[in-house]
């Protein structure tokens, strides 16, 4: 007699039946003994645990019902053995995947989690690239990991930016509003090269705006720089957590950062000398 299980995929129901195949299919006896046990039962995380405390186990002949009865950090293995001949096993892997922590009352995913620019996570240099990724810290207990997919991240300046630039520029002639930039976020769930090119993406212009958007651009870098902490972009998003195509989590990604706007530097464009030959 030979057994045989297959591999198992996301059981968002917390409750899967594994069944062994037995050859030949007329064996005489097909009795099977079934057991749990951690794959690795020294692990930093298993050690001093008991398997049955996080997983139970429910045999029915030649299948066996697996419930789960809370999280897990080291892998699982699920063994069926003949009675008729120990010699003769199947096992496979039981994992769990990690759900994320969120913070806020598990109503959102701060900003700070997923957006690094070095060692920081709150700051936006506008005009040069930074990186989204999560933060491992979001991850849950779990023997493996799902994978993200995000909205569009959407900036705003905040209403005290606002009203600041507003009073910047009282009376000069022009034709404008606040608008929200941003960007999209691939398939893998990191953007290595995330960027607002320019302070005027946050407006939009109409008609003849060449002179009203530098008052306005200047108006920004201004008021950023007198008081950083006061005047802040809000970004907003949602994310998807998922994985082998069934939906974990969904939701919201928001938070604020503090802009840092980039001075204007114009490029080298051509160098001459005023010789084209020296001899001494």
């Amino acid at each position: 007699m030979t057994l045989r299980m297959n591999s198992r995929s996301f059981e968002s129901s917390g409750e899967a039946t594994v069944t062994a195949s037995i050859t030949p299919s007329d064996a005489t006896d097909t009795r099977l003994s079934w057991s749990l046990s951690w794959k690795n039962a020294s692990s930093s995380w298993a050690s001093g645990k008991s398997v049955t405390d996080y997983m139970t186990l429910t045999p029915n002949g030649s299948s066996a019902t697996l419930k789960l009865r809370s999280a897990f950090g080291e892998s699982i293995k699920l063994t069926a053995v003949s009675v008729e001949d120990p010699s003769i096993t199947a096992d496979c892997s039981v994992d769990y995947v990690s759900r994320l922590s969120l913070p806020h009352g598990g109503a959102y995913m701060d900003i700070s989690r997923v957006f690094g620019n070095g060692n920081t996570g709150t700051d936006v240099p506008i005009g040069s690239t930074f990186t989204m990724r999560v933060d491992t810290d979001c991850y849950g207990i779990g023997t493996t990991r799902g994978t993200f997919s995000f909205s569009r991240m959407t900036f705003s300046l905040n209403e005290s930016l606002k009203t600041s630039i507003k009073n910047a520029v009282s009376g000069y002639p022009g034709s404008w509003t606040f608008s929200t930039t941003g960007f999209s976020v691939p398939s893998n769930g990191v953007a290595t090269n995330a960027k607002i090119s320019s302070v005027a993406e946050f407006f939009q212009f109409f008609g003849d705006s060449t002179p009203y958007r530098t008052k306005l651009i200047n108006a920004f870098v201004t008021a950023v720089k007198d008081n950083a902490l006061k005047y802040y972009l809000n970004c907003d998003g949602t994310f998807t957590y998922s994985y082998d195509g069934v939906t974990i989590q969904t939701g919201a990604v928001r938070g604020i950062f503090y802009p840092e706007p980039a001075t204007l530097t114009i490029s080298v464009e051509d160098v001459t000398l005023d010789d084209s030959a020296v001899v001494f």
